[in-house]
């Protein structure tokens, strides 16, 4: 019953900070679920984070290399994003043996790319992006990291 309870406080604050940072700052590179996700994959087991960094960065490449050397776009390339994200995933979780790991994790840093991707089309620079979604992420994890403490 805790579990449940921090979860949906986690959950719950980090709908409304990123429904803040899109209403404030028109941007919302980590979508809706992914970043509240990925506090809570994080708050059980940091190493995850390494995980997702190295496979949001080669999304990110991937996505990059096939829109400019394919007519590359939509639903076709958030797959793309998807499936280098799960790949890379399951490969670093191999290498790095973590003691927490789920597949739906897995799929995070290729929302977080797409969506990023999509800012970046809108006009956004990465720095921008980059910046509101790691003090998003911040934010959260330490309300998060408190709500652990207490709970």
């Amino acid at each position: 019953m805790v579990d449940i309870i921090k979860y949906s406080l986690i959950l719950s604050v980090g709908f409304i900070l990123g429904y803040f940072y899109y209403t404030y700052f028109k941007i919302s590179p980590g979508g809706v679920l992914a970043t509240p996700f990925l506090v809570l994959y994080t708050l059980e087991d940091p190493s995850i984070f390494v995980i997702f960094v190295l496979a949001f960065v080669s999304s990110i490449f991937a996505i990059d290399f096939f829109v400019r050397r394919f007519l590359l776009y939509g639903r076709r390339l958030f797959y793309l994003a998807l499936l280098v994200s799960l790949v890379i995933s399951a490969v670093l979780y191999l290498l790095l043996n973590p003691t927490f790991s789920t597949v739906f994790f897995s799929i995070i840093a290729g929302i977080i790319a797409y969506n990023s991707h999509k800012e970046l089309m809108g006009g956004t620079d990465y720095i921008k992006i980059t910046t509101v979604w790691f003090s998003e992420f911040i934010l959260l994890y330490i309300f998060g990291f408190i709500i652990y403490s207490i709970y």
